[in-house]
């Protein structure tokens, strides 16, 4: 069973979309320059068709892109309320957000959280809005901690 740290959670968040931007922003460029080519030379037929290829890639990438993004902010919003749930934890609890860990990276009902030694289950309310933690024994005890790599 995999347990995730507040900081995991919290870095993961960050990261997500720079690979999906820059993506874009290769082809634009490349786009915009076949662009300028074929209207310095507009003889030559290979720029426009370029052109016109790097205009169809682009708006094929952007395209995927936006259906990823959507996901992307899915996953960001559903890792947000974990880690305000960690918080919340940690603040009722009276220990630092460091040292709780959550088995999921959604916000699901029944999920897990471990503070200092103790396992406690999550059950949220049909708003989001607040959750009841249950003290949780484990049958596995074999764990697997996830934390942000130095």
């Amino acid at each position: 069973m995999n347990f995730y740290s507040y900081d995991y959670l919290v870095q993961q968040n960050s990261q997500q979309n720079i690979f999906y931007l820059s993506s874009v922003v290769v082809v634009a460029i490349v786009a915009i320059v076949m662009g300028a080519l074929w209207w310095r030379q507009r003889t030559e037929l290979k720029y426009r068709d370029l052109f016109v290829i790097m205009m169809l890639l682009l708006f094929l990438v952007i395209g995927s892109q936006v259906n990823e993004w959507q996901n992307v902010k899915n996953e960001y919003n559903q890792k947000s309320q974990v880690i305000r749930v960690i918080q919340s934890a940690a603040r009722e609890k009276h220990v630092k957000k460091e040292q709780v860990w959550a088995n999921t990276t959604n916000i699901t009902n029944g999920m897990l959280i471990k503070v200092k030694q103790h396992f406690y289950k999550v059950e949220v309310s049909d708003d989001s809005n607040s959750f009841t933690l249950s003290k949780s024994v484990l049958i596995n005890r074999t764990i697997h901690y996830v934390r942000v790599k130095n």
